[in-house]
């Protein structure tokens, strides 16, 4: 007789459950057939058998054998824990009892979790006979027991009992119904036991005993994977946050600006899902189904802020993102029903660290005028998990520059306030495990709010995945360590992998020497922030104080407010860099990768022939002028073109490092020997990753020593290939695409694509997640050499990209911002004007030009962002003959006034500066008399013949404009 070791429910049998349970006592001897019918069978299945001791022994296998088996249809030498497993047609029978259970009860069964079935069905029904439920034949029966094929890990009861049931259904039938048995520990495990009890008061996961042992004995086809908790996938997108926002400000009426998030929950979350018991986003009512799911990022914030703090702060910050997007707000994902639920409300709150694992991303609420979310326990255990899973890059705090003042200085995790002692010493308890002392967690936490460090998070992980299989040969690096050459220079062309080495040198001075501190800013020729001198300092002070105490202390010693104002280069790198590095005693290595990327654009255009720009490769200058100046135990570690600085950039660092400097090629850094057997070779790195990601036909991928050219052609036929599939009306979509991503001056959002109905093209662009890819919602190019060909392609004649006109993109974006400057984003701040001074001025990008600069509101936000230069900077590369009377005007005005109107940006000082500093008759000036309660004068005649001033157009300009 077949050993049985699991079930396989017969519930299609039209049996009653009386006949079915005879059915089952015919088909065993007549001495144990005996025994049953004297026991107590009921029809509901609440008694199912006598109770003896030995018979239950949870240790110990059943005592009672019939024909080699027990009645609980396993073998007395296997352990008591393999008693069930359950096939694929009893799954779907068993879903079918619990549904009707539930739905009767008047409860959707998306908001039922496993230990919803384990308390309210499985125990009712076993616990006057104390047995598995896999027992009651009512329910199961044995002709559907078998060994098992499948395994179900011990699962988190948090988990929702309808997704997990699914996808085993889906699994098992794979594998055909007739065949397959699944190992469920909900229904195969008793739980009336003390140990149960102790370990659901923990809110732990049973952990089976012998369970290990018996997976790997047994012969199991396949693991299914159970997923994380229920709450983790209770994200809610954008567009279904704004529905509630637009419920909660009709609710709420006048109070909606000063509500607190727990008054939301009380008079709002609360009496709305009373009558189910459940979270709010299970209510179809209030939130669509398809806006739920796996959140993008974790709100964290304190319930005593105001809601429409963290409503308005949260859409700000993801203005970028797409409507899509989901975000996991704990008011609305977890069941606020704390005495009627306590412990799925309880389960909820304890899986806060699991929802932060799958999130991207943490972004911290703040509202300092209420409550300061540093001194609240829980909201510090939120950052702590968001920095233990995805580093300080992943946490994200809206706050303003007095909040982040206050926030900086009283960071103290052993001080934060907490209501259940319990949970303090348990967030205790895990910043240790995370971080070995609470003053670790403190310094890392002050060290990244103080000082707002870029993040490379997305390119050296990209800088991984492709170097995946190459052989390193770091003894070139190792002489020069030891040597006393001050500057290491990594010199090569395009594609070659210099990125790549920065990065795996980084992780290879981390692993070998770690008494060496090291820093690295990776520079981008796509992202202005990446060029940004004072970003730079602030990013490798941040990389330097999290690695030295010293560094640490005398950065610390400064005084938050004056660090988070400074805007001045050389105060900055005397403070943040120069004083602090002066006390650090160890040797300190800091990467510049890419220098050539810092080079002004124009540079790189075929048809330059112009000498290099002065002041034009501001990190360049960096180096040169203040990096320089630090002391002998700094080194550098650099990588470049040999194009940069128009080709002059190696003896110019000659110069700088007169005798101090060695150069290598990429080559000398990857093992030879790993290349010959087919590793990824020598030469242009970046024509593998295409050859290998997009597998494009025609490209020799035996190829091992590719040059730029072969890179090149590698992307030609990439796009003629995808380009040649597309209708004409997709084609112009993709060029479309293309020139937008190419006149952004910062990786483009999604949802600036989205908006300006672009996105569609995504998919479509040739190389579609390898040539182009998204990254942190935003759209990236593979690398410098991709732009650097579509520019040069875009001028051949009968190449496939030959209508791309970038000017285009800078038009479309101009017009795109200039629609959203009421409420402008950071990136509108900076290059909505330097777009519209880019497109050419058609007719409509001048008159929006106009419009804008007579929008004194948003010239007022740009200088408050400190962003006065860039817009005279664009201002001033319009050709004179293309300008228009307000545009010339606005820009002379702006270029004279610029340092004045940002040391008090404000519309009244504007106005006033304007009356004071404008020639009578000028754009600014009937301007200023629109802002300002001064009287209007006109200019009756103009006096003197010219000297000491100069006529322009019937208006006078001081001759220093």
């Amino acid at each position: 007789m077949k050993e049985k070791r699991g079930i396989k429910p017969y519930l299609s049998n039209p049996l009653s459950a009386t006949a079915r349970n005879n059915e089952y006592i015919k088909r065993i001897n007549p001495s144990t057939a005996r025994k049953l019918r004297r026991s107590r069978w009921k029809v509901n299945g609440q008694s199912c058998r006598d109770q003896r001791k030995d018979q239950h022994d949870a240790s110990a296998g059943d005592t009672r054998r019939v024909n080699g088996h027990g009645p609980g249809g396993h073998r007395k030498d296997q352990h008591d824990s393999s008693a069930g497993d359950t096939s694929a047609k009893a799954v779907k029978q068993l879903r079918l009892h619990f549904e009707s259970f539930f739905v009767k009860q008047g409860r959707p069964l998306a908001a039922v979790t496993i230990e919803d079935v384990i308390v309210e069905f499985v125990l009712e029904r076993t616990k006057s006979s104390q047995c598995r439920f896999i027992e009651l034949v009512q329910y199961v029966d044995r002709s559907e027991v078998g060994s098992p094929t499948h395994f179900v890990r011990p699962m988190t009861w948090n988990s929702p009992f309808v997704t997990v049931l699914e996808k085993i259904e889906r699994t098992l039938a794979d594998a055909g119904e007739a065949e397959a048995y699944v190992w469920l520990d909900f229904l195969v495990v008793k739980h009336h036991t003390a140990t149960f009890n102790r370990l659901t008061e923990k809110h732990e996961v049973v952990d089976y005993a012998g369970l290990s042992e018996y997976e790997s004995k047994a012969k199991m086809g396949t693991t299914v994977e159970i997923p994380p908790p229920a709450t983790v996938f209770k994200g809610l997108s954008l567009a279904a946050l704004r529905g509630l926002g637009e419920t909660l400000r009709a609710q709420f009426g006048e109070r909606w600006s000063t509500v607190t998030t727990e008054e939301v929950v009380q008079e709002f979350v609360v009496p709305r899902t009373w009558a189910w018991r459940c979270r709010l986003v299970d209510l179809p009512d209030y939130v669509a189904a398809e806006a739920v799911g796996r959140p993008s990022y974790f709100i964290s914030h304190a319930w005593k802020g105001a809601f429409a703090t963290l409503f308005n702060r949260v859409l700000e910050f993801l203005v970028s993102a797409s409507d899509t997007t989901r975000v996991w707000v704990d008011v609305f994902a977890v069941n606020q029903h704390r005495e009627a639920l306590h412990q799925q409300n309880r389960q909820d709150v304890m899986a806060f660290e699991d929802v932060v694992k799958h999130c991207v991303g943490t972004i911290v609420v703040v509202d300092i005028k209420r409550v300061n979310p540093a001194m609240r326990a829980w909201c510090v255990y939120e950052w702590d998990s968001t920095i233990w899973h995805h580093g300080t890059d992943g946490l994200q705090m809206l706050m303003s520059e007095e909040e982040r003042v206050k926030i900086v200085g009283s960071i103290d995790i052993e001080e934060a306030q907490c209501y259940l002692p319990a949970d303090k010493m348990m967030i205790l308890q895990r910043v240790r495990e995370h971080h070995g002392d609470a003053a670790t967690f403190n310094h890392m936490l002050k060290n990244s709010l103080l000082l707002t460090p870029l993040s490379y998070r997305a390119d050296r992980q990209r800088h991984c995945q492709r170097s995946a299989g190459t052989v390193w040969e770091w003894g070139a690096v190792e002489a020069w360590l030891n040597g006393p050459r001050r500057a290491l220079c990594v010199i090569a062309g395009a594609g070659t992998g210099k990125s790549t080495i920065c990065t795996m040198l980084m992780d290879h001075l981390a692993a070998e020497r770690p008494q060496l501190i090291v820093a690295a800013h990776f520079l981008k020729y796509s992202d202005q922030r990446r060029l940004d001198p004072l970003l730079i300092i602030k990013s490798l002070a941040h990389q330097l104080a999290s690695k030295s105490a010293a560094f640490r202390e005398r950065l610390f010693a400064l005084d938050v407010a004056h660090v988070t104002a400074l805007v001045d280069l050389k105060s900055a790198f005397r403070d943040l860099l120069q004083r602090p590095l002066c006390h650090v005693q160890e040797p300190v290595v800091i990467m510049l990768d890419a220098l050539d990327e810092a080079d002004p654009p124009e540079q790189y255009l075929p048809e330059f022939k112009g000498n290099v720009k002065a002041c034009g490769n501001k990190t360049l200058q960096l180096l040169t002028r203040q990096l320089l100046q630090l002391g002998a135990n700094v080194r550098f570690v650099i990588t470049t073109r040999p194009d940069a600085v128009c080709s002059q950039i190696t003896p110019l660092l000659g110069r700088v490092f007169p005798e101090s400097v060695i150069f290598l090629q990429p080559e000398a850094l990857r093992s030879e020997a790993a290349a010959e057997h087919g590793a990824q070779g020598t030469g242009v790195m970046v024509y593998h990753t295409v050859a290998k990601e997009c597998a494009v036909l025609g490209v020799p991928w035996e190829k091992n020593h590719a040059d730029l050219n072969d890179v090149y052609s590698a992307y030609r036929l990439v796009f003629v290939s995808a380009l040649t599939l597309l209708s004409l009306e997709d084609r112009g979509r993709v060029l479309s695409l293309l020139e937008a991503l190419l006149a952004a001056q910062e990786p483009l959002p999604e949802s600036y694509l989205q908006h300006m109905g672009l996105d569609r093209g995504l998919p479509l662009l040739p190389g579609w997640g390898c040539l182009f890819y998204v990254a942190e919602h935003h759209v990236y190019l593979l690398h410098k050499s991709l732009s650097d060909w579509l520019l040069q392609e875009s001028q051949v004649d009968g190449a496939v990209v030959q209508a791309l006109e970038v000017a285009r993109g800078h038009e479309r974006l101009g017009a795109f911002l200039s629609q959203h400057r009421a409420s402008p984003s950071a990136y509108c701040l900076k290059y909505l004007l330097f777009h519209l001074a880019s497109s050419r001025l058609p007719d409509g990008a001048r008159r929006q030009l106009d419009e804008t600069l007579a929008d004194w509101n948003f010239l007022v936000r740009v200088a408050k962002s400190r962003n006065t230069g860039r817009a005279v900077q664009a201002l001033g590369s319009i050709p004179r003959s293309e300008h228009s009377e307000v545009s010339y005007d606005m820009s002379r005005w702006l270029r004279l006034a610029m340092h004045k109107l940002e040391r008090n940006p404000c519309l009244e000082h504007f106005a006033a500066t304007a009356c004071k500093t404008a020639p009578l008759g000028s754009a600014p000036h009937r301007m200023a008399s629109q802002h300002t309660a001064r009287p209007k004068w006109e200019c009756v005649e103009v006096l003197g013949d010219g000297n000491g001033f100069c006529v322009n157009r019937g208006r006078i300009w001081a001759p220093t404009i």
